[in-house]
């Protein structure tokens, strides 16, 4: 992660956008309410070769139940608005940290679910309604602001809604190199949820740089920082990390909990509006990123993310699907805003209103046990 987007992360009133403020800009409004309920309520299943997906394999596993699928997408809509505005570029890089917390609570210090600084419940309460767990960094908490419209919608429909427990924290990896891993897994085999959803940064933690020759650990550091180097890891050692969390997941589905897994979704520089901008102006918003050519780059880490998943009988869901179309990830939608918040994070209008793919958490939590 770039230093400028950890910045604004960690400390986002530094960042006040005096622009906005001043102008009091709208928000965009959302673009996807006829179709968030009916996928987040529907439960019954249809044929996974049915699902209507951007590339030719789908990324939920066959044996899941899925939805139709009559979603939105920004790669796929027609370019209505020809230019992205300055405003727009600038709001997009707002539009993320505080944003994504909105419409939660705070665990606190007493919480069965364990307690951190940054830790957050959606619907509190209603664990008779179905219980999800979810394990990651700010790439888990930048898809809140999906649960909060589904949560909305099913409030709004008065139908129930489970209760939601996010232990996130950023640049905090739930593998086996952070201490706080064990602690919450021994926290969800003790609260027994339906549901875990693990939504991290792989491309982070698992960089393996070392040089020809390097020892492996016996109990190997993940990377850190994503544009640092990572000279101490070695190919052993990402695989000892990927193993780990493996036995992690096939030993709560043992359990009977459904666990899903975002597996890790496109990204570039492209996506950054600052590299956009020109003084107050918009020089040139970049062509879409191709899917084939990212996923072709880091294959080496997607397919054993793929492979540790099904082996742990877990599914896959992957954002790029509800991001890309026909191979190419657009970086502004077709009203001219921006998909992305920097180079990797999804800003919160975009999860909220065009991440579709995360329904089948909710969905899963409500569904019997199998």
């Amino acid at each position: 992660m770039s230093g400028v987007s950890l910045a604004v992360y960690s400390t986002p009133e530094a960042f006040s956008l005096t622009e906005l403020d001043l102008l009091q800009m709208d928000r965009p409004h959302d673009v996807s309410d006829g179709d968030v309920l009916a996928a987040a309520l529907d439960t019954s299943p249809i044929d996974a070769l049915h699902a209507q997906q951007s590339t030719g394999q789908p990324s939920v596993n066959a044996f899941t139940p899925l939805r139709s699928s009559r979603t939105k997408n920004p790669s796929r809509e027609p370019r209505n608005q020809a230019t992205t505005t300055y405003l727009q570029a600038i709001q997009a890089g707002k539009d993320m940290s505080t944003e994504w917390e909105k419409g939660l609570s705070f665990l606190n210090a007493t919480s069965p679910y364990g307690y951190h600084t940054h830790a957050q419940v959606l619907n509190p309460g209603h664990e008779a309604n179905g219980l999800v767990i979810v394990l990651g960094d700010s790439h888990a908490d930048m898809i809140k602001p999906r649960f909060v419209k589904l949560f909305e919608d099913a409030t709004a429909a008065h139908q129930p809604f489970p209760t939601m427990v996010f232990k996130t924290e950023f640049g905090r990896a739930p593998l086996s190199c952070q201490a706080a891993t064990n602690t919450d897994f021994a926290m969800v085999k003790a609260m027994k949820p339906q549901v875990v959803f693990y939504s991290f940064h792989w491309l982070q933690y698992l960089r393996p740089e070392a040089p020809v020759g390097t020892k492996d650990t016996a109990d190997p550091r993940c990377c850190k920082t994503l544009y640092d180097s990572c000279p101490f890891q070695t190919q052993a050692d990402a695989d000892e990390l990927l193993q780990r969390w493996q036995a992690q997941v096939q030993e709560l589905v043992a359990l009977g909990i459904r666990v899903f897994v975002a597996q890790q979704y496109v990204e570039n520089s492209k996506y950054y509006y600052v590299y956009w901008i020109e003084g107050d102006k918009v020089k040139a918003v970049p062509p879409p990123v191709l899917r084939h050519e990212f996923e072709s780059t880091h294959d080496h880490l997607l397919t054993a993310i793929a492979n540790a998943t099904h082996e742990a009988n877990a599914t896959l869901l992957n954002y790029s699907d509800n991001l890309c179309w026909d191979g190419e990830c657009q970086v502004v939608n077709g009203h001219g805003e921006p998909v992305y918040a920097d180079d990797n994070h999804i800003r919160a209008y975009i999860a909220r209103n065009y991440i579709s793919v995360v329904d089948h958490v909710v969905t899963a939590a409500r569904m019997p046990a199998t």
